[in-house]
């Protein structure tokens, strides 16, 4: 508790450790109260505000903020007489180079800098630092951090800093956290010689030697890697002791889902490595890792009298269309219905519930694949889409084919006549033979036998995954040719070059965002395609295509979704 402001600047000057007083700014509140001049109470609100922010890296923080209001603010500060006086009475370099710093916040003026340089400089030679105490650790550290901060800004004693590192080193006066975060902060934030590079080299690869746990011994492998490149050292061997403790953690965590993403780090250092045997040995551990992973479900059943009034309402909707219309007019329904699908603007929209600040999140893919990218929350799209489309689509499909109006027969013939999967492809091979042929000829074969199970399951009332197998695989395949030759047929881009000026075709997921084509396709049914097609969703081309999917994972509701994205993209003429 103070009595008068003098006695708070005597204990100011006489403060000579590097750990923060986080009470200072409450004994001085008292002393407020008391004070009776105006100019007095002025003063000791501007100390009390000096003690309730930090310089952290250079960078002013205050006690509080939340968003662009933060307390206290800089134009608590305004009265730049009252800092300058400080700055010629504070005698302890601890708060003088403070000072120096905050006018140098407010003014810009290079001058306060290189004064605030020169105060943190004769605070860090001439304090006496304690290495068993972890505050003072924490309080040299931030001291050091705000010299280099403005030692850079302003390129003023750039060599006395590394100089000063270097003799604190030889000198043993840094050790264990310290040590480790000057080297990095410096040789990340500094531009360095040579020989200051070898030097950190040097020391840092002596320490790793020298320390006994893994945890700690990590941080300085990751220190050196950078110090290696920094110096045109090959940092193989570096990367391979990484490599070595990720995989040495890994086995700590048993049969945790977390260590799958621990294989992948390690597959990516030994990647770096280039130690070809080790990202063999590490890619069995990941797909040996997935038979481990076991992800329980937990349901939730929500009543709302706006869904129950919704389903209703879906029920009559289809049940109409199917008895009451021809097999065209269902299929064109299934084809431009704006109802069916969600809309194109939540394909990105991500919902995260305070709940999730709570926990980490991780998502894995169909074949357990970890995607921290998709961590954001629960997806809108893909929710309206189980919750929504499918019913929907179910209920059009298993009326349609139970009222007779969608059969093999009656797609067939749509398709080819209202498509332009039924134009003929005229190809000339270099022989000069004519090789020409129509998409539909490889879409119903698939579809024959989609509609040829559908019945048996019908009949049985059943459903049969593997006997969806063959038309799933099939279908899935050949969308992808339907739609690089629609993509052709627009004109956009399904060639391209790389650097060995060898041609390579566009990617798959890029066919979907090229500019001719989301011009003509509405962009809600590029949304669905991205859905059904993409990472962004289902990614059912990828999970064919690598034989991710076990036999039970088919079923009738993808040949529906199929079904509807030819539709959508064959539901043109071309002229």
């Amino acid at each position: 508790m103070f009595n008068t402001l003098e006695e708070y600047y005597t204990y100011l000057n006489e403060d000579n450790f590097f750990k923060t007083d986080i009470g200072l700014s409450s004994n001085l509140k008292p002393l407020q109260d008391k004070l009776i001049s105006e100019e007095e109470k002025k003063n000791c609100t501007i100390e009390i505000c000096f003690n309730n922010f930090n310089f952290k890296k250079g960078t002013y923080v205050p006690l509080f903020s939340l968003g662009s209001y933060c307390s206290p603010d800089l134009e608590a500060f305004d009265d730049l007489e009252y800092l300058k006086q400080r700055t010629l009475n504070c005698i302890n370099p601890k708060f003088k180079s403070k000072y120096f710093h905050l006018l140098y916040h407010k003014t810009n003026d290079k001058r306060d800098a290189i004064e605030a340089i020169n105060t943190y400089f004769d605070l860090l030679e001439n304090t006496e630092l304690d290495l068993f105490d972890n505050l003072e650790i924490r309080g040299f550290i931030n001291v050091f951090d705000n010299l280099i901060y403005l030692v850079e800004k302003v390129k003023y004693k750039q060599n006395e800093v590394i100089q000063f590192v270097k003799y604190k080193i030889q000198q043993d006066k840094i050790k264990g956290f310290s040590f480790f975060h000057i080297i990095d902060f410096v040789s990340n934030n500094m531009k360095l010689k040579t020989d200051s590079k070898q030097f950190f080299f040097d020391v840092v690869e002596a320490e790793i030697s020298a320390i006994k746990y893994p945890e700690h011994r990590v941080d300085f492998i990751k220190l050196i890697i950078g110090l290696a490149q920094k110096i045109g050292k090959s940092q193989q061997e570096y990367q391979n002791l990484l490599g070595d403790y990720y995989l040495d953690e890994a086995k700590k965590e048993g049969e945790s889902f977390y260590v799958h993403n621990i294989y992948l780090e390690a597959l990516n250092i030994f990647k770096k490595a280039g130690n070809k045997s080790k990202q063999d040995e590490v890619s069995k551990l990941i797909q040996d890792s997935k038979n481990s992973i076991k992800l329980g479900k937990m349901e939730t059943k929500f009543e709302s009298p706006f869904i129950d009034k919704y389903f209703k309402s879906m029920d009559k909707h289809t049940t109409e269309l199917t008895e009451n219309n021809s097999s065209d007019i269902v299929y064109q329904y299934i084809t431009v219905a704006k109802k069916i699908f969600p809309k194109a603007s939540i394909l990105e929209e991500f919902t995260k519930p305070t709940t999730f600040d709570l926990v980490t999140t991780i998502t894995f893919d169909k074949n357990k694949n970890i995607s921290v990218n998709n961590s954001k929350g629960i997806n809108s799209y893909q929710t309206y889409f189980q919750l929504f489309s499918k019913e929907h689509l179910e209920q059009v499909f298993l009326k349609g084919q139970s009222s007779g109006k969608i059969t093999f027969e009656s797609l067939k013939e749509f398709l080819e006549n209202n498509t332009w999967y039924n134009d003929v492809n005229v190809i000339i091979n270099p022989d000069g033979k004519d090789y020409s042929f129509k998409w539909i000829d490889f879409i119903l074969p698939p579809l024959k036998l989609f509609f040829e199970q559908s019945e048996k399951d019908f009949e049985n009332n059943s459903h049969t995954p593997e006997g969806y197998i063959l038309a799933i695989d099939s279908l899935c395949l050949k969308f992808e040719g339907v739609l690089r030759d629609f993509s052709n047929k627009i004109g956009a881009q399904i060639i391209e070059g790389d650097t060995s000026k060898t041609e390579m075709r566009v990617s798959f997921d890029n066919l979907f965002d090229n500019e001719k084509f989301t011009k003509i396709i509405p962009e809600d049914d590029v949304a669905f395609f991205k859905f059904l097609f993409t990472s962004k969703g289902i990614n059912l081309r990828n999970n064919v295509a690598h034989s991710f999917y076990a036999p039970k994972d088919y079923s009738v509701s993808m040949i529906w979704m199929l079904i509807c994205a030819f539709l959508k993209l064959g539901n043109f003429k071309f002229k």
